[in-house]
């Protein structure tokens, strides 16, 4: 069984020769994403639909090229969705039947047929390890950005350092927040977040990417719960140790 020091490596955030911008809730709904070519994004695939669809409104509102599908099986449609914004009560798993499909069934279904660039969304709580594992890497990468919530609660930390490398062959991790309704899980002397947000940028030969020197949380970021402090990563992975 892997421990958290054999998949950490591969969480170490990087700076890029772009701009961050935040869209959302100030608060839980609210995601940290890279300004490249966002005016190109066609569209995007969101799993776990939250009660306003702020990021999603946000988003299209400034991008009016762009479409936004919301996927989640476990509400009805939101209110006020705007013009660009589809959703359907389904979900998504590592398999399909009639309440959900697989990523790549939904990406044949979208993503393909439309063209053009895409950002994939996902806050599925637990199940993107699942969706993940089962999906194959050039489907994934179909998406400049990624924009998940890590779910650190099931003991198969195998499956996570699967999930991690594989995402890792294609994207950098650009942002990282620890979403502060939950605590850090420790193993010996590494930690990371039991729940982690991270935004993955895909790699491109027209990005340069660097060590990150940020700290996290950073200015664009709020804490999940405004009643509690932020989360501070001041450890590694998610923050480099200077050597004396």
């Amino acid at each position: 069984m892997s421990n958290l020091k054999d998949f950490l490596p591969y969480l170490t955030p990087h700076s890029v020769n772009c701009t961050k911008v935040r869209f959302g809730e100030n608060y839980d709904g609210g995601y940290v994403i890279i300004d490249h070519n966002l005016e190109d994004i066609r569209g995007i695939l969101s799993f776990g639909v939250g009660p306003t669809c702020l990021f999603e409104k946000d988003f299209v509102r400034k991008y009016p090229r762009s479409s936004a599908y919301l996927f989640d099986h476990t509400i009805p449609a939101p209110k006020d969705l705007l013009e660009k914004m589809l959703f359907m009560q389904k979900g998504i798993g590592d398999h399909s039947n009639k309440f959900m499909q697989t990523l790549n069934e939904y990406i044949d279904q979208y993503v393909i047929p439309h063209g053009g660039r895409w950002i994939l969304k996902m806050d599925i709580e637990g199940d993107e390890w699942n969706v993940l594992n089962q999906v194959d890497l050039p489907s994934l990468s179909m998406f400049d950005q990624l924009i998940i919530e890590f779910h650190h609660w099931r003991d198969d930390r195998d499956v996570y350092r699967k999930v991690y490398e594989k995402l890792f062959k294609n994207f950098c991790v650009v942002h990282v927040h620890a979403n502060n309704h939950a605590p850090l899980l420790k193993d010996d002397c590494h930690q990371i977040p039991e729940v982690l947000e991270i935004t993955y940028l895909r790699r491109t030969s027209n990005l340069f990417f660097q060590a990150n020197k940020e700290s996290f949380p950073t200015s664009l970021d709020f804490p999940n719960d405004p009643t509690q402090p932020d989360i501070e990563l001041n450890f590694w992975p998610f923050k480099t140790i200077e050597k004396i």
